[in-house]
């Protein structure tokens, strides 16, 4: 090794060992987490089985919507919600439906969320990104075909569900 790195920031990496000072920054970041963790209050999951109800309602709406305008207007009701080709569709809409707020500084989570007075946040207490919330919709999603990952969060004290644990993320009361 070269000795102008020798004692300079440059020749503590080149080891691969992390540096005292790396630890401890990541030591701070863990406790820091944990600390704005407990001040947040957890939501039930009565409270978010309403926000998604309203999300469905909502989403349904703008898709069937959407499907008219754009689908040619003569769209029956009963026709469409027997269509597997519908559920596909409205499956893929509603992920983004979903995913796309979440993401967002102003929203935090989806509309019927925002309604109930909840958001989604990552264990430091901020906003997800959006790869987190790609991932805990498409978990999600999954999950309400599934329905047992749901009911992981009766037995969780934060009241995550699986997908919210996967992603790394908890639902609480909107500041």
């Amino acid at each position: 090794m070269d000795d102008k790195f020798k004692g300079s920031e440059h020749w503590k990496y080149e080891t691969n060992e992390p540096s005292d000072e790396i630890l401890k920054l990541d030591m701070r970041g863990l406790a820091a987490s944990a600390v704005q963790e407990e001040n947040h209050k957890y939501v039930s999951l009565r409270r978010r089985s309403t926000a998604f109800t309203l999300d469905s309602i909502i989403a349904l709406l703008l898709y069937y919507l959407g499907s008219k305008i754009f689908g040619g207007g003569k769209i029956d009701v009963l026709e469409m919600l027997s269509n597997q080709s519908f559920f596909d569709g409205f499956t893929i809409f509603f992920t983004a439906y979903c995913t796309i707020p979440e993401c967002m500084d102003s929203m935090r989570g989806t509309p019927g969320k925002y309604i109930m007075g909840i958001e989604v946040l990552n264990l430091a207490g901020q906003k997800i990104g959006l790869l987190r919330s790609i991932l805990r919709n498409i978990l999600k999603a999954i999950s309400a075909i599934v329905i047992v990952p749901l009911l992981v969060g009766y037995f969780n004290p934060r009241k995550r569900t699986l997908h919210d644990i996967i992603a790394g993320t908890i639902v609480v009361e909107r500041d």
